[in-house]
């Protein structure tokens, strides 16, 4: 986990100058893509450890253009009274859905 961690330290600030050269929306595909190139990778040549490392590593990058670009949608389409109330219902939504998926998931598999 040390390494997606540092990833994300050093690719999170990154991002937002990446993302203010290139459109929103391009971004949001490029991400969403950049994690389905990794999750396909790691689900079909998950050969050994550093290759589930590289794929983990895109995956990250992949989410973090997603995340970061999704709060700058909700700033840029908020007005400004409204900012503080927006983001933090945004970033709730994304915690509880972040902790219930994973418990969903696990019942679901258990079941079957």
């Amino acid at each position: 986990m040390l390494p997606l961690a540092i990833n994300s330290v050093i690719i999170g600030p990154a991002s937002g100058f990446v993302i203010s050269k290139i459109y929103l929306m391009r971004s949001v595909i490029m991400g969403s893509v950049m994690m389905f190139i990794a999750f396909s990778t790691m689900t079909m040549f998950f050969l050994d450890e550093s290759m589930v490392s590289t794929s983990l590593a895109i995956f990250n990058i992949g989410y973090l253009f997603s995340t970061v670009t999704a709060l700058n949608i909700v700033v840029l389409s908020t007005p400004k009274l409204l900012l503080g109330t927006s983001l933090g219902v945004s970033i709730f939504l994304k915690r509880v859905v972040g902790c219930i998926g994973p418990a969903i998931a696990a019942t679901y598999m258990h079941t079957h």
